[in-house]
């Protein structure tokens, strides 16, 4: 069987109902799942 990663990008409020999705199709028992917040918000990207 393939594998395959897939990254999503969400609101904090909204990770839980994201890993409920994840967790209901993923096909195998147990999704490999990494929670990575991101601080771009932080630093001025305009520059």
């Amino acid at each position: 069987m393939a594998e395959y990663k897939v990254e999503v990008s969400c609101k904090r409020e909204l990770v839980k109902d994201a890993l409920k999705v994840i967790r209901k199709t993923h096909p195998y028992e147990e999704a490999l799942i990494n929670i990575i917040p991101l601080a771009n918000h932080l630093f001025d990207t305009e520059k």
